[in-house]
């Protein structure tokens, strides 16, 4: 690990939203719709708050007692043996959500743009490029996402631009608070958008002004929850929440059906999917990264050992149907409560546990 931090507030805010942002465009609108109607909204906040509570206890405690890598910061709670189940497990959850990407990420390429194309071959093509995207040391990594960043979002703000005239804006109305179990249902459906903020685990120690870092945290979190409430809202205008109930990708039948003034573009959902094909793999190669890295520096294996486990792994998670079927379910269903135990339960535990060694040790 390079022990001096170089990361600066620029990199830790475009690397936090460049591993979050990715498959959740195209299916949030849909997930939040079916138990929230269209007040989604308020849903989203919570989980917002929800997950900047996780990113400012992580950040105070690697602040506070000095921690230099995630290793670190388990074995001191939980000792050698079980810090190395836990980062085994956040490992497998990464790869897991990788390779359900891929996956959905190859069924919109063949429906949208290469139906003819076999699925296999866009899941092998994109997992060879996230293992050469993932032979980069942290640095190289950052720099990346600073880059990627514009990619992501100067074609999503011209994007925005131009739906923000279509369709009716009293489908956001009426405002009403929605039944406890609808909420849950929202909280439940919604908690994967937010996936990939477990990177801080690993990017934390590098960063170089420790004093404004809790700032650039929640203007990251502050800047997710944002770009996701605003392309629920140009879904809502432009179908209603019943009809976006019933759509496959309401945000990409959003696009199909925009007429872009003065017709200078043809077919211009393919060029936008073509971005969003960036962003999957923008996401994709940071949490493939993050497995990596976290896999080294625990179980000290050489780095193209690592390498290739992650994409053998990754391939295999995303491309047999009975395997990728099996992980789809459990990650529609049940991947919240991993979440909830990695961004709320796993930090308070952490936190109580280091704070009574503190006093113990304060007592002798």
């Amino acid at each position: 690990m390079e022990q001096k931090p170089f990361i600066k507030n620029f990199g830790l805010f475009t690397t936090l939203i460049c591993a979050t942002i990715g498959m959740n465009i195209l299916y949030f609108p849909v997930n939040i719709s079916k138990s929230m109607n269209n007040n989604g909204w308020y849903v989203t906040i919570l989980l917002t708050l929800a997950i900047y509570f996780f990113c400012f206890i992580i950040f105070k405690l690697y602040e506070k007692y000095d921690i230099n890598s995630i290793n670190e910061l388990f074995s001191a709670c939980v000792g050698s043996f079980l810090s190395k189940i836990l980062i085994l497990l956040l490992g497998v959850f990464s790869m897991m959500y990788v390779g359900i990407v891929l996956n959905n990420f190859s069924k919109v390429i063949k429906l949208y743009l290469f139906p003819k194309s076999p699925v296999s071959f866009f899941i092998i093509t994109m997992a060879i490029l996230i293992f050469y995207g993932i032979k980069n040391d942290v640095r190289g990594m950052v720099r990346f996402n600073e880059v990627s960043f514009f990619i992501i979002f100067i074609p999503m703000a011209v994007v925005f631009s131009i739906c923000l005239n279509k369709g009716d804006y009293s489908n956001l109305l009426p405002f009403k608070i929605e039944s406890f179990s609808n909420i849950l249902k929202g909280l439940k459906s919604s908690f994967y958008i937010f996936t990939g903020v477990e990177i801080l685990y690993l990017y934390l120690p590098y960063v170089s002004n420790k004093k404004t870092a809790g700032s650039v945290l929640k203007k990251s979190i502050l800047f997710i929850c944002i770009f996701n409430l605003i392309i629920y809202f140009l879904c809502l205008f432009a179908f209603g929440s019943n009809h976006i109930k019933i759509l496959l990708n309401p945000s990409l039948t959003l696009i199909r059906v925009v007429d872009i003034p003065g017709s200078f573009l043809e077919r211009w959902e393919g060029i936008v999917i073509s971005f969003w094909i960036f962003y999957c793999f923008a996401s994709c190669v940071n949490m493939a990264f993050f497995t990596k890295e976290i896999f080294i520096n625990t179980f000290n294996i050489k780095k193209s050992i690592a390498l290739f486990v992650i994409l053998i792994v990754v391939v295999v998670f995303s491309i047999g149907d009975e395997i990728t079927s099996f992980f789809t379910n459990f990650y529609n269903n049940n991947f919240y409560i991993y979440q909830i135990i990695c961004y709320l339960l796993i930090p308070i535990i952490l936190s109580i546990i280091l704070k009574l060694k503190e006093k113990k040790v304060a007592e002798r």
